[in-house]
């Protein structure tokens, strides 16, 4: 079955050759109190969609995303030398320093507070912020792992490598001492917390957003890389080496194993800069020098492999090397909606070609219908259906595509943690959640009482996730064992002496269920019920019990539905009234000019087909999932 879209140009919502990028925005900055900046755009319809089997295929227009700028530097060496107030670049053969030196001391360095982990979830898999108590361990968090952050309160930051046999000029001015950055960086007067970038920038967006905040050299910064920095002083220059891995393991990464990236950065005495790139696996970072240049506009990204000293100094030079753009969600939604209908609830993309994005996973765009009330209060304006050419039926979609080789869309984890393609339907669950959940207070004896876990200023839907001391059990788990909610939150069993036992975290990975809470939110659930839970507070862990499950005191704060009644208003339409029956679109996103390859294709249907079980298992068969594209 073959379903065309009309692709003529005079068609004003098609996409063609020539016109600029359909990229979607990705830096937001909502305010704490309603987000009126996140960006509210009309899709149009960006390519041709056909169908194989339920898995709806979407072969994008030309020109309609950015293209990869892939990593072209391996075994070379780029020289920035000083001429007048900028750099001359040259592209040389490899010119590596065997003697590193010492290897630096510690890792994250005050770390500016994480927005959890992997989607701020705390969980099983090591995210976001814990539990009670407990000390978070997210990769996904605002400092990233080994990353230096801002340094301590009210003051500068304090370098990290102090010269002792010369001085070094950059920005026009001469240093006695600099900071190396476990992401690839090195920076004179502060640190990589000074950047003020936020935690969904991309490589092309990182580019340009490094302008004029520090003085910057950029040997190969990517966020999120981890791995061990060496320095070495000579009486004439600087030999800085890094050799670190791409985040690897967890279920926002994009691969189970280490990755080897080593490169080199040396600072001569008389300003020249030599970067090396000995053994690189990583496709994409920034290259470059940033001194800072008041006024000066952010310039475009060059071809550094291409430079010669007999071209024109610049003051600022940089390379942006990134992975493919990303289609806009509204523009993905448009485009099966017309050649498809508006028959869906949800809309979940896959990829075989990676997009711009240091993270596996994929935000949600929130709740787009915003048509039930009862949720809680929103903190963004939240989306238009119109931008998203539904007429009322779609709630919700990914932001972006997943590509099929990462982590999270696999069958199964290598050290057998996880099958099933468990992570997969987690993350779909999760994201879908946030259409109904995570933005509930309570009113209990007059006074408002915050469930929420903190605001992510660049959460689509404003609100992040459950905090760890809330009690969230699942009445439905997926897994058969005290599960607490896929959306955060812990399970908490009350030992009746003023302790507790801490029987599992809300979690991602692996997969975990909806709690009583967010079924009721979700209209799959009656008010009365769900059960009283709780909030604990100031707690403090005491031990283990027997099982080895941490136990911890503190307060408990009773809460009832009807405390959430009570600030929300009821849920409406209410349990009798709700949907019960739900359809996802499953749709396979690929390039302009291609087929969508058989892996793509297989797992993509194995998800599908997990994913309705998933559902109708953590509803309590209370709702059903069709994938069906008729």
């Amino acid at each position: 079955m073959r379903i065309a879209v009309a692709a003529a140009c005079a068609f004003a919502l098609v996409a063609c050759a020539g016109q600029a990028p359909d990229v979607a925005p990705v830096s937001y900055s909502n305010t704490p109190t309603g987000g009126a900046d996140v960006r509210q755009v009309a899709g149009k319809q960006i390519g041709t969609v056909t169908t194989v089997g339920d898995i709806a295929v979407l072969e994008l227009d030309p020109g309609v995303i950015t293209d990869a700028n892939l990593f072209d530097l391996d075994g070379r060496t780029l020289r920035f030398t000083p001429a007048g107030s900028g750099y001359t670049v040259e592209n040389m053969p490899l010119a590596w320093e065997s003697d590193i030196g010492d290897e630096m001391g510690g890792g994250a360095r005050g770390g500016r507070g994480g927005r959890g982990g992997a989607r701020g979830v705390p969980g099983r898999g090591g995210r976001g912020e814990a539990a009670a108590g407990q000390q978070g361990r997210g990769a996904r968090g605002g400092a990233a792992a080994g990353q230096e952050g801002r340094g301590g309160r009210g003051g500068p930051s304090e370098p990290n490598v102090s010269l002792t046999r010369f001085t070094f000029p950059f920005s026009d001015t001469t240093w006695t001492g600099l900071t190396v950055n476990p992401l690839g960086s090195i920076t004179f007067g502060g640190d990589y917390g000074d950047l003020g970038l936020p935690r969904f920038i991309h490589m092309q967006t990182l580019g340009p957003n490094l302008v004029n905040k520090v003085p910057l050299i950029s040997v190969f910064m990517k966020q999120r890389m981890r791995g061990s920095r060496f320095v070495s002083e000579r009486d004439d220059r600087l030999v800085v080496t890094w050799d670190l891995s791409e985040p690897f393991g967890g279920n926002q990464d994009m691969s189970f194993e280490s990755t080897p990236n080593r490169f080199q950065a040396v600072l001569h005495a008389d300003g020249r800069i030599d970067m090396s790139y000995e053994v690189m696996t990583a496709r994409d970072g920034i290259v470059g020098v940033y001194p800072v240049r008041a006024g000066a506009a952010a310039p475009a990204s060059v071809d550094l492999s291409a430079r010669t000293p007999a071209q024109p100094p610049a003051d600022i030079i940089y390379e942006s090397f990134h992975h493919y753009g990303l289609p806009r969600p509204e523009s993905l939604a448009c485009t099966i909606i017309d050649a498809l209908g508006d028959n869906f609830d949800f809309m979940i993309w896959y990829s075989d070609f990676r997009v711009d994005d240091q993270e596996a996973g994929t935000r949600s765009v929130g709740d787009i219908g915003q048509n039930v009330s009862g949720l809680g209060p929103r903190m963004d304006i939240g989306r238009r259906l119109a931008d998203f050419c539904s007429d009322g039926r779609l709630q919700v979609t990914w932001y972006q595509p997943v590509w099929i080789g990462s982590n999270q869309a696999q069958e199964r984890a290598p050290n057998g943690r996880w099958d099933n393609y468990d992570n997969a339907v987690a993350q779909i669950a999760h994201e879908l959640g946030h259409r109904w959940s995570t933005r509930t207070r309570a009113i209990i004896n007059g006074d408002t009482l915050e469930l929420r876990g903190p605001h992510d200023p660049w959460g689509m839907s404003g609100a992040t996730h459950w905090p760890g001391n809330l009690h969230t059990p699942v009445p439905n788990p997926w897994h058969g064992s005290p599960e607490a909610s896929t959306m955060g939150g812990s399970n908490w069993q009350d030992n009746g002496d003023g302790t507790f036992t801490l029987l599992d975290r809300g979690s991602m990975v692996p997969a975990d269920g909806f709690s009583y809470l967010e079924l009721y939110l979700m209209g799959l659930l009656p008010a009365d019920s769900v059960p009283d839970f709780f909030l604990l507070r100031n707690t403090q862990a005491t031990g283990r019990d027997a099982d080895g499950r941490q136990i911890f005191t503190g307060e408990k704060i009773p809460i009832t539905i009807e405390d959430v009644i009570a600030h929300n208003g009821p849920r409406v339409p209410a349990y009798e009234d709700a949907p019960k029956e739900f359809s996802t679109a499953v749709v396979a996103v690929v390039l302009p000019g291609q087929r969508p390859s058989a892996e793509l294709l297989e797992r993509s249907d194995a998800i599908r087909r997990v994913w309705m079980d998933y559902w109708s298992r953590i509803t309590g068969g209370a709702a059903t999932m069709s994938t069906s594209l008729r």
